[in-house]
C-alpha cells in the first residue's frame, strides 16, 4: 500500500470541509463532491484510500487529485522542487508520470466500473487500488501500474494489444513499492514470498492472502535489480507450464541464489 507524502496529506486537508484526524490518522469530513452537511467523507491520512458514504466514489489519492483537477499534478510538483534530486530520477529512467497523465483516467474507470467490467473473480478491489490497477474502455485492456519504490508511477503497461508501453518500461519486479518497509503494507521477508509469471496472476494471488511478485517484461527476464529479493527465506517460482516457463524459472531461481545463498528458492511443478 502507497503512504502518503506531506503535500498529499495537504490534498485531503485543504480541500475536505471541517476535515476531523483521529489518532490512528482515519479522517472524517464534508465531501467536496456534493453539498455534505452530514461529513459523508473518510479518509485514511496514512494510505490516502478514501471514500464518499454518500456515493460520490472512492479510491486512492491520485484519484482524488484527479477528482479535483489539481494543478500542477503533486508528482509534477515534486520533481520541479529538488533539482538534484530530479537529475538523479531522471537519470536512471524513474521519473513519475504526473497525475494528468491518461493512466488516472483508466485507473478511475476501473474503481467506478468494477461491477461492469470483465474483472477476474479472484480479484479483490483493495488489491486493485493498492496496485493501482486501471481499464481502458478502448482496448478492453486491463492497465497496470509499475512503480519505483516510493509508490510513484513510473510507467503503465497495456496487458495485451498494440500500445504496451507508456512511460518506463525496462524489466522491473511489481509491485515494487511493496517491498519498501516505510510503506504501510510491505512484504514481510520472513513469509513465503510467491514469484509468478505476469501482473494478473500477481494480483489474483494477493487478492487470496499470498506475498506475490511478478517480473514486468515476462519469463524469459530478470530485472536488473531484484536486491528487495535479497532477505527473503522462501520463494517458490511459480511460471507458465511451458518452455518459455519452465527455463525462466531455473534463470530466475539462479539469480536469486546468487544474492541469498542461504535461501530456500524452490520451483513449483505442475501436477
Amino acid at each position: 500500500m502507497i503512504r502518503l507524502k506531506r503535500r498529499e496529506r495537504d490534498l485531503f486537508i485543504t480541500h475536505v470541509g471541517d476535515l476531523k484526524i483521529m489518532p490512528n490518522n482515519q479522517a472524517s469530513g464534508h465531501c467536496p463532491f456534493h453539498d455534505d452537511k452530514n461529513k459523508s467523507f473518510s479518509v485514511n491520512l496514512d494510505t490516502g484510500l478514501w471514500k464518499c458514504h454518500a456515493g460520490c466514489g472512492s479510491g486512492a489519492a491520485q484519484h482524488f487529485a484527479h477528482r479535483i483537477k489539481y494543478e500542477p499534478t503533486y508528482y509534477e510538483k515534486a520533481t520541479r522542487k529538488n533539482s538534484s534530486e530530479s537529475q538523479r530520477v531522471k537519470k536512471n529512467n524513474l521519473t513519475p508520470l504526473v497525475l494528468n497523465d491518461e493512466a488516472v483516467k483508466y485507473l478511475m474507470y476501473l474503481e467506478d466500473n468494477w461491477q461492469h467490467l470483465p474483472v477476474p473473480r479472484s480479484w479483490n478491489i483493495d488489491w486493485v487500488i493498492h496496485t493501482c490497477t486501471g481499464y481502458d474502455p478502448k482496448s478492453g485492456q486491463f492497465i497496470y501500474s509499475h512503480t519505483n519504490k516510493d509508490g510513484d508511477i513510473i510507467n503503465i503497461h497495456w496487458h495485451k494489444g498494440k500500445s504496451h508501453w507508456r512511460g518506463e518500461g525496462s524489466s522491473k519486479l511489481f509491485p515494487l513499492h511493496f517491498f519498501n518497509p516505510r510503506m504501510s503494507f510491505h512484504f514481510d521477508p520472513v513469509k513465503k514470498l510467491i514469484i509468478c509469471e505476469g501482473e494478473k496472476d500477481c494480483i489474483t494471488l494477493l487478492s487470496n492472502g499470498y506475498q506475490a511478485v511478478t517480473n514486468t517484461t515476462g519469463a524469459a527476464n530478470v530485472p536488473k535489480d531484484i536486491n528487495p529479493l535479497k532477505d527473503f527465506i522462501d520463494v517458490v517460482i511459480i511460471y507458465d507450464n511451458d518452455d518459455p516457463g519452465k527455463q525462466g524459472a531455473k534463470k530466475m531461481a539462479q539469480a536469486i541464489k546468487s544474492i541469498n545463498p542461504a535461501g530456500k528458492v524452490r520451483i513449483g511443478e505442475w501436477k
